[in-house]
């Protein structure tokens, strides 16, 4: 059996999972902690799943120490430990995109593999682990008769949050294009407050512009055009569509590029 873990981050899911997805084997099957349970169930996946009994809330301490403090993450390590011990058995592997000495500790005992192996791109290193081809679908490409596009700002990352500046600039900028621009607001006080919701507004949309962030990645789950806008280069954690088609800026130069990217006439 191998065991895909996703401790963390949301968008490491969405990744995880959009490569799982594609394969037939039974036995390779996700390892979930409790946080993610509410995104994946709003994702519609079906492959085979299972859930640790972390007793932990959120991203585990292990993984947040910086900002959560040496005891609590011994604590959650400990936690998971025992919680993939009690899950998996002595030989399965367990399958990280990245094995650094955390994911060492927490699956002691246990084979460990990892996905990353030099590619350019993590979804270009999760297709070669599995043997897929690249891209697994056809890359989004922008539609003819665009009607909606969605700007999502937002990062749980401040700094990876787009500037207020930048998307009003962009808001004013595509709407000379004729399409209907709509800026999408997620969090605890905004109308887009669960993952449900949030992946339906995705699915809303023709096109997605995004920070690098989780509404990224699901518009690439999704199938849809994404433009990713970050405050310095993330070549890695790029969309595979964004990474390939060079469908990413940073925040200055944005505004230009995304309007080109809407209507590539506009860089001719």
């Amino acid at each position: 059996m191998r065991y895909f873990p996703s401790f963390k981050a949301f968008g490491d899911l969405v990744i995880a999972c959009h490569h799982l997805r594609h394969l037939d084997v039974k036995d390779d099957v996700l390892l979930c902690a409790n946080h993610l349970r509410p995104l994946l169930y709003a994702l519609n996946y079906s492959r085979p799943v299972k859930w640790l009994d972390d007793q932990l809330e959120g991203v585990p301490a292990l993984f947040d120490i910086r900002k959560r403090g040496a005891y609590a993450a011994i604590q959650s390590a400990w936690f998971l430990r025992w919680a993939v011990r009690d899950a998996t058995s002595p030989g399965d592997v367990v399958v990280f995109d990245r094995s650094g000495w955390r994911q060492q500790w927490v699956c002691a005992g246990r084979q460990i593999e990892q996905i990353a192996s030099g590619e350019a791109n993590i979804y270009l290193d999760y297709a070669k682990y599995f043997g897929l081809k690249v891209p697994l679908v056809e890359s989004p490409v922008m539609v003819h008769n665009l009607q909606r596009i969605g700007i999502f700002p937002d990062s749980r990352v401040a700094t990876k949050q787009i500037p207020e500046a930048v998307v009003a600039q962009m808001v004013d900028a595509l709407k000379t294009l004729d399409v209907e621009v709509c800026v999408v607001r997620a969090g605890p006080h905004s109308e887009i407050n669960t993952f449900e919701d949030l992946v339906s507004t995705v699915q809303t949309m023709d096109a997605v512009v995004s920070a690098d962030s989780l509404p990224a990645h699901l518009a690439e789950y999704w199938g849809l055009p994404v433009f990713v806008v970050t405050p310095q280069p993330n070549l890695y954690w790029l969309p595979q569509s964004a990474f390939l088609k060079g469908a990413y800026a940073l925040f200055p130069t944005s505004v230009a590029a995304v309007t080109s990217w809407v209507d590539p006439r506009l860089s001719n």
